[in-house]
């Protein structure tokens, strides 16, 4: 039972640290070299409010329900919801904070795409590695 616990507690952290660096990896990945020109103030606050969001969103979809190694199609599903409902909440948020006046309109895609990529690619990692070490 405490190992199940540690064990959700641990990918509870591994994902909110994911959805930290995905907005201004996103907003890099977008503008490039250009990012240095945008005021940190606001990417540290984007990033810091969806940090939050997310959190929220991943603990109410349950991403945490299901044990990594056993990791199907329907934990593919609720960390989609779960992230579709983060960046769009985290665009809401934005533009009536900031009428997304310094945001590039494709940068809230390019964190859907980047965040699934980090949250699935770990949780796939992670089942093929207990694969093969089951199988041995």
């Amino acid at each position: 039972m405490l190992r199940s616990f540690q064990r959700s507690h641990i990918a509870f952290v591994h994902d909110v640290i994911m959805a930290a660096i995905s907005f201004p990896l996103a907003l890099y990945l977008r503008v490039g070299d250009g990012v240095v020109y945008y005021a940190p103030h606001n990417i540290l606050f984007s990033a810091g409010i969806f940090t939050l969001i997310a959190a929220v969103s991943f603990w109410y979809f349950g991403l945490y329900r299901g044990i990594w190694r056993y990791a199907s199609l329907n934990d593919v599903i609720r960390i989609a919801k779960a992230v579709s409902v983060a960046v769009a909440v985290l665009f809401l948020v934005l533009f009536l904070t900031t009428r997304l006046d310094w945001m590039p309109r494709s940068a809230p895609i390019i964190q859907w795409f980047l965040l699934m990529a980090l949250l699935g690619g770990s949780r796939l990692t992670y089942r093929i590695a207990k694969d093969k070490s089951t199988a041995r």
